[in-house]
């Protein structure tokens, strides 16, 4: 759903600057007149929290009377910049004392700290005595004295909703630039957020800009209107869209806040953090920061608690979690009755749209439009031509159209189009999610060719902004990010298949190409691409919380180091990425020509994708397989429905095992393949890039007949591609190996030291050591020396220290591989093996095993993870392999893992890729060891007749085939 962030204005007394260097004040504190001097330089830094530390320790016996003022009304303005109203309370009355000694200038600024006082309690006279005030100081020729009062004047205004008269005395402000000081420049400031507020953010942006740069370029770093100042800038660009450099000002003004906490502040920053969370998706994290936030400013008394318990409700609301949503919204209105003419802010009528919204996913309908018409009429009653107007525009077009008045609904939608192209330049989601309901709405009435060009514009919005963003975040974030832009690819290629246009078949195809694996693509992108501080301490976090995972630490004390080193990790990672851009370089987007250019006759390319049929905007029902293939003779691809996720699903899961039940076998063909036949006759090489469940399927395995006499191997040569990118990217075929590295038969229940009475978790591979002896006299008898590393060598830190001193360029492990599924119910301090098999990240589940496995895999102490004997996937993902040509899993189930439609497999052929490795040689099942052992050695033989990796496992695969002839035993391997 399309809603716009909200923000207010946090107040803060700005304080002035007079250039004095803190350095020349390291004097003997002993000196009251030096600590007075110090106090008003730090107060000048706006270092408020010293001040307020070195007044009490100041004792006031040992100052004049007019020190002791001075040093009063410091401590007094410190702690109103720092909201503590109750002392700021007992201070004034202590002030009140010194009436009769009061200067007119003391006078003056006593009336202030009354005003400052009254704002903070958000009285109702607290204007009055602003006015009254900056009558006391046009008795003075200080432009710094006046600015300071009309600059209070100008927020409280604004936070009355009295904008035009805080504009009046922002330029009044603006009208003597002589002396500019922070004054000056929180003018700037509040000017910037009114034109954010008025949706002109080209002069917001360049205000905000100039504020920060003047606090730089004067050394005040550490100055609170200076993180109030990033922050909110922060909170515009995420607004925008513009969420790299939000978050990275938030990073910056955090610490700073932190030193010397200011409640709004802070508050401030949880508000802009919930706003970064509700932006990349993780609406539990943005509820928590809201729910904070709203904590604050419920304490002080602030309107903005109504924002944020609005803002709450529409996370909830994106979480699906419509009732309470709407709880909170009742809530939000609740509280905002508290103010006067509530019924004028803005916020009202953003409230009643969420609420409408709510109703209407609640099927409370004529409640629902009853709303949308009121808050519609209102806001152009009011003129509220923003972001939150054409929200409203657009859910209420949507309600229109799930009605059928497809017609009104169109209008409704062209009207927010118009306003959205007036408010925002480039591409933004909330732009692109209106041309997505005008394509859509287009498509429910039939008009094919605007329904099309709206697509079309639509997509191209949409991948731009996937990309901005993948090359911004870390994985964990983009994957979690990507399901909502995924679910406007899928109402596209709904429409789109379901036309049959060979011609709209190009752009089918060209977005599937552009998406499929691209998450991977960006992230092994980045890390491959680094090789420096930044890049090592990525590396060193990683490799710390695969310590803290396979070391099975548990307590609540390492909980706490855990979260801490996941934060650095990902804030590190984020750097990684934003330091190189490969948006349009390195990763720019495939074509079906790019694939057309790359077939040689008798080549077809067969891109599997499938997407998820929307009823909804939200709900997802069914999942539809297409195949789409590429000739290089055709004009455009074809594409070809295959069925349901769900009909090969019950086919996969009826027996055993598919291979070892003909008739499913068979069944499966029937259905993938069958219907592919009759345009690919006459080719010879297919190149297959498998999507979803498809990735579970062996197809030189899929049976042609249903005895079980051919299968697909007789017909093709097939060759597999985690996406089309990697076919277009594909290394020479034919590479020459002259290091390999060979590693097996490890011995599983060995330990260094005595003891075990464990029981055996992996048993000892009958045929392993017989396959590595046979493969190195195969390497031998072509004159390529091999390293092996058997039985009690076969150990992890060899292993880790010859990947890393030689570089190999193939690797072939005949071991045990495993995958565990997830198993949420395993016990506190589980051993390893259990604790693995607990945890979300399937890349820890997935790995391989070695020397002393079976010992650490039941240990439940804290074990040495470099030394364990499990080699999981997250630890394979931080090796250098780029060397490496190829990589042999000659073990079970090395090619399962968590299969993500459209990026593939998460276990070790993932982990593999980032780390470098060209080709992957893996596993779908449990193979078993001899049958194994026969066909690396032949594959390896095949090989080193210089037949490419594709066509060598071919021919094993057929060799194998005749001692084995069920797909069982010989089509479980295929090369990535």
């Amino acid at each position: 759903m399309k809603f716009n962030r909200i923000y207010v204005l946090v107040n803060l007394i700005p304080l002035v600057y007079h250039n004095i260097c803190i350095s020349q004040n390291q004097q003997h504190l002993g000196d009251s007149s030096n600590v007075l001097n110090i106090i008003s330089d730090r107060f000048e830094y706006g270092n408020f929290c010293e001040v307020i530390d070195l007044s009490n320790k100041l004792l006031l016996g040992n100052l004049s009377s007019d020190q002791q003022i001075d040093l009063l009304f410091y401590k007094a303005r410190a702690l109103s910049n720092l909201e503590e109203i109750d002392s700021l309370g007992a201070l004034i009355k202590q002030l009140e004392k010194y009436g009769k000694q009061f200067t007119k200038l003391d006078k003056a600024n006593y009336q202030f700290i009354l005003a400052r006082q009254a704002s903070l309690q958000n009285l109702p006279n607290a204007i009055s005595k602003f006015d009254e005030c900056a009558r006391s100081f046009n008795a003075f020729e200080n432009p710094y004295e006046r600015r300071k009062v009309l600059l209070f004047q100008a927020i409280d205004h604004f936070q009355n909703n009295r904008s035009k008269e805080a504009r009046n005395i922002i330029q009044e402000i603006f009208s003597n630039p002589s002396q500019p000081d922070v004054y000056f420049y929180q003018a700037m400031r509040l000017s910037a957020f009114m034109y954010f507020e008025n949706s002109d953010f080209s002069k917001s942006r360049s205000e905000f800009e100039t504020a920060i740069e003047w606090f730089r370029d004067q050394k005040l770093g550490e100055h609170p209107f200076y993180v109030l100042t990033l922050v909110e800038y922060a909170s515009t660009l995420l607004s925008l869209n513009e969420l790299e450099k939000g978050e990275e000002l938030l990073l910056e003004a955090e610490p700073i806040n932190k030193r010397c906490e200011v409640p709004t502040t802070t508050a401030s920053i949880l508000w802009a953090k919930a706003a970064l969370q509700n932006k990349i998706g993780d609406f539990d994290a943005a509820i928590k920061y809201f729910a904070e936030a709203t904590k604050i400013y419920k304490k002080l008394g602030k309107k903005e608690a109504v924002q944020t318990m609005f803002l709450t409700g529409q996370a909830h609301f994106e979480n699906f979690e419509d009732s309470l949503a709407l709880a909170f919204y009742n809530q939000a209105l609740s509280y905002l009755e508290i103010f006067s003419f509530y019924q004028q802010e803005p916020i009202y009528l953003k409230i009643l749209a969420g609420k409408a919204e709510t109703l209407r996913y609640l099927n409370q309908i004529w409640d629902a439009d009853s709303l949308y018409r009121y808050t519609i009429k209102s806001m152009e009653e009011y003129e509220m031509r923003d972001q939150s107007y054409s929200t409203v525009l657009n859910n209420y077009a949507l309600f229109l159209e799930e009605l059928e008045d497809y017609s009104q609904a169109v209008e409704i939608y062209h009207k927010a189009e118009m306003i959205d192209n007036l408010l925002i330049e480039g591409d933004h989601p909330d732009k692109t999610t209106t041309i997505y309901n005008i394509a859509r709405c287009y498509s429910e009435f039939g008009q094919k060719d605007s329904a099309v060009n709206y697509y079309r514009k639509a997509n191209d919005s949409q991948l731009t902004l996937l990309k901005n963003f993948y090359n911004s975040f870390d994985e964990e974030t983009s994957l979690s990010y990507r399901w909502s832009p995924s679910g406007n690819f899928d109402v596209f290629f709904d429409y789109a298949c379901s036309l049959k246009d060979s011609v709209l078949n190009n752009e089918i195809e060209n977005l599937n190409l552009a998406t499929k694996g691209l998450v991977l693509d960006y992230f092994s992108h980045h890390i491959a691409t680094k090789d420096d501080s930044l890049s090592e301490q990525w590396r060193n976090k990683s490799e710390a919380i695969n310590a803290f995972f396979l070391e099975n630490q548990s307590s609540s004390t390492s909980k706490t180091y855990l979260d801490s080193l996941v934060a650095e990790k990902t804030r590190t990672e984020r750097q990684l990425m934003r330091e190189v851009d490969l948006r349009e370089k390195d990763l720019a987007e495939p074509t079906v020509g790019n694939i057309v250019e790359q077939l040689n006759q008798g080549e077809i390319f067969i891109d599997f994708f499938n997407y998820h049929r929307v009823d909804d905007i939200t709900d997802r029902d069914s999942i539809f397989y297409y195949g789409m293939i590429i000739d290089p003779n055709w004009s455009n691809p074809m594409l070809v429905y295959l069925g349901e996720e769900k009909e090969f699903e019950d086919l996969l899961f009826s027996s055993r095992h598919y291979t070892l039940a003909v008739d499913v076998n068979y069944e499966l063909y029937r259905r993938i393949w069958l219907p592919l036949e009759k345009w690919i006759e006459g080719a010879h090489t297919i190149h297959l890039s498998p999507d979803g469940i498809f990735n579970n399927i062996s197809f030189a395995g899929l049976a042609t007949d249903e005895e079980g006499h051919t299968y697909l191997i007789d017909k093709y040569q097939l060759k597999i591609y985690a996406t089309g990118r990697d076919f277009l990217n594909k290394k020479p075929e034919q590479q020459k190996i002259s290091k390999p590295l060979l590693v097996g038969d490890p011995a599983f229940d060995y330990l260094e030291s005595d003891d075990d009475s464990r029981s055996l978790y992996f048993s000892r591979l009958a045929h392993a050591r017989d396959e590595i002896d046979h493969i190195q006299k195969q390497f031998e008898d072509f004159g390529v020396e091999t390293t092996v590393l058997l039985d009690h060598d076969a150990t992890e830190p060899l292993v880790r220290s010859y990947l890393s001193s030689e570089k190999p360029d193939l690797i072939h492990f005949a071991t045990h591989g495993f995958f565990l599924e997830r198993d949420t119910t395993a016990f506190e301090n589980p051993d390893v093996g259990t604790n693995l098999s607990s945890l979300h990240n399937p890349m820890y589940r997935s790995g391989i095993v070695l020397t002393g496995a079976n010992h650490h895999w039941h240990a439940p102490s804290n074990e040495d993870h470099l030394k364990d004997g499990i080699l999981t996937a997250a630890e394979i993902l931080l090796m250098d392999l780029s060397s490496v040509k190829l990589v042999v899993l000659s073990a079970c189930e090395t090619g399962r893992g968590k299969v993500t439609d459209g990026e593939g497999v998460f276990g070790l052929q993932r982990a593999l890729k980032v780390a470098g490795a060209h080709r992957i040689l893996l596993s779908l099942w449990k193979v078993p060891d001899q049958a194994t052992a026969e066909l690396m050695t032949h594959f390896f033989k095949f090989l080193l007749q210089n037949l490419n990796p594709d066509e060598a496992l071919q021919q094993a695969q057929i060799t194998v085939r005749k001692a084995h002839s069920n797909p069982y035993y010989w089509s479980g391997f295929l090369i990535l």
